[in-house]
């Protein structure tokens, strides 16, 4: 899930954007502001991914705030001026949104944000996770293999290890690069590197067998370059 918040002093515009964004499945507005001054305050203590910027408000404009703040996540600046296009893209923001916006046009922004996440995820070489109370780094060349169990996920290790995660198949998915991971079974998503032995039901990696279900068979076999 995409979090994201509003910052705009014009509360019909606050309103609108948050109709729009309810939409969506896949992002949940967390809080909107009417100064950049308390969004400022709130991301001092808080993270997001997306945050919806109104360039012209009282006090702190949409340009001093990206000026003015460390850490920014993706940035979508609206504004009702179009002039400000030029100016806009120096800060490298995500996109640039002229109002009235539309479902349409904001759908690709959203598309704009998860194409970066998937190519900064890309680019990575490990991630952290949450196991036992501390944040465990994982080298993505380390991972065999995760599986769902109950409640909660089990990530083994080429050491022979495993971690325990309180977290979901699908949000692990998003985590991990496309290009070397792949699903294979509700249950499981496999290291595609470490795959030894396929055949119609089951992959071997290491000693461990595991199951493919019917509908990633051919996604899997293409993968591989089985025919």
């Amino acid at each position: 899930m995409i979090s994201a918040i509003v910052v705009d002093d014009d509360s019909m515009a606050r309103e609108s954007m948050r109709f729009l964004l309810e939409k969506f499945d896949n992002i949940e507005l967390i809080e909107s502001f009417e100064s950049a001054f308390d969004a400022k305050k709130y991301l001092a203590e808080n993270s997001v991914d997306i945050i919806f910027l109104d360039i012209e408000m009282p006090e702190l404009s949409g340009f001093e705030f990206l000026s003015t703040t460390k850490e920014l996540p993706g940035i979508v600046l609206t504004t009702g001026n179009a002039d400000y296009a030029i100016e806009a893209f120096e800060y490298e923001v995500l996109d640039f949104l002229v109002k009235p916006i539309n479902f349409a046009r904001l759908s690709k922004s959203i598309d704009r944000y998860e194409k970066s996440k998937k190519i900064a995820i890309a680019d990575r070489e490990d991630m952290f996770v949450r196991s036992e109370g501390k944040f465990v780094r994982v080298p993505f060349d380390d991972l065999l293999f995760a599986q769902t169990r109950e409640d909660y996920m089990c990530l083994f290790m080429t050491d022979k290890s495993k971690l325990i995660i309180h977290s979901t198949l699908s949000k692990l998915e998003k985590s991990l690069p496309e290009s070397r991971f792949q699903k294979v079974h509700r249950s499981y998503i496999v290291n595609l590197s470490k795959i030894v032995d396929v055949d119609e039901t089951t992959i071997v990696i290491e000693d461990h067998v595991i199951p493919i279900s019917r509908a990633f068979r051919p996604i899997l076999k293409n993968r591989l370059g089985l025919q």
